[in-house]
């Protein structure tokens, strides 16, 4: 099995995106891989999103976190993407162990 790598945000607001709910400001999280019944169909990528109109001025804390290292050896890499307006982020984190979480701050 592949592992399992969560992505959190945390809005300006300090609300943590969650699966299938907007937060006040907008934003949505479209899945949380791997997921059941192989919906994410072996691809542990997660995306957060803007529904509609400008995102909330503030900081906002994207947070890497390694669950499971499902049968893998470390380092388990990881590829981040963000584009905020016409800004685009890319970092590429290494996780060693279990419950090990990295934090990307951006600021609008």
């Amino acid at each position: 099995p592949a592992p399992d790598i969560d992505l959190n945000v945390t809005d300006p607001n300090g609300e943590l995106v969650e699966v299938a709910r907007s937060t006040e400001s907008g934003l949505v999280k479209d899945r949380d891989c791997p997921g059941k019944n192989n919906e994410c169909r072996g691809q542990n990528m997660e995306n957060v999103y803007l529904e509609d109109g400008d995102p909330v001025r503030g900081v906002y804390r994207l947070r890497v976190r390694l669950e499971k290292l499902g049968g893998e050896n470390p380092p388990i890499k990881v590829t981040l993407g963000a584009r905020v307006g016409p800004k685009t982020y890319q970092v590429e984190l290494a996780l060693q162990r279990p419950e090990e979480e990295q934090e990307i701050v951006l600021e609008l």
